[in-house]
């Protein structure tokens, strides 16, 4: 997996507020940007989150350094804007501003929550599960053409009393 990549791809989903790693993943399959950052190879989960916890420290000061770049630049801000049309009083003085301090918090407590929510998906659906895996009897793939046979015989039967029934009908109305 290219490291570059994978922080171009954590920096981003970060960014459009996609911390989880499961979610970072269906992500990948909805939405174009997320291939395209990642060339399309496809980084489960799980790595994605060891990833993240291994790379902690050096995702926050990354995702810290580029904020602060873009709000000097006056490229982003990393100011909430909320229009709702309340008129409340407010402190509009420059001394109000974000700085790095703030921002290093506000990435800080991020990934704080990021790690809290992959802790809490993993009890949900344990560590090697996405979440979105088709039910357990169905996943062995050597039993597909069983599965498959027993669906049809199951088919076949319902037909074969259906087309019994409508003999028998057909007899009871003759």
């Amino acid at each position: 997996m290219d490291p570059a990549g994978m922080v171009t791809l954590l920096l981003y989903a970060y960014c459009v507020g996609v911390t989880s790693p499961r979610k970072i993943g269906a992500a990948y399959w909805d939405q174009v940007l997320f291939r395209f950052i990642m060339a399309g190879v496809f980084p489960d989960h799980t790595t994605i989150a060891r990833f993240r916890a291994k790379h902690s420290k050096a995702l926050a000061r990354v995702l810290t350094d580029s904020l602060v770049l873009c709000q000097v630049a006056g490229l982003a801000s990393v100011a909430v804007v909320a229009l709702d049309g309340t008129k409340m009083r407010a402190n509009a003085a420059k001394s109000a501003t974000v700085g790095r301090e703030a921002i290093g918090k506000q990435v800080d407590a991020m990934m704080k929550d990021a790690k809290a929510t992959d802790a809490a998906e993993d009890k949900v659906f344990g560590k090697d599960q996405r979440g979105d895996e088709p039910p357990t009897n169905l996943r062995d793939p050597t039993k597909r053409r069983e599965r498959l046979a027993a669906v049809k015989a199951k088919i076949a039967a319902a037909e074969a009393a259906e087309a019994a029934e409508a003999a028998a009908h057909a007899t009871h109305l003759a």
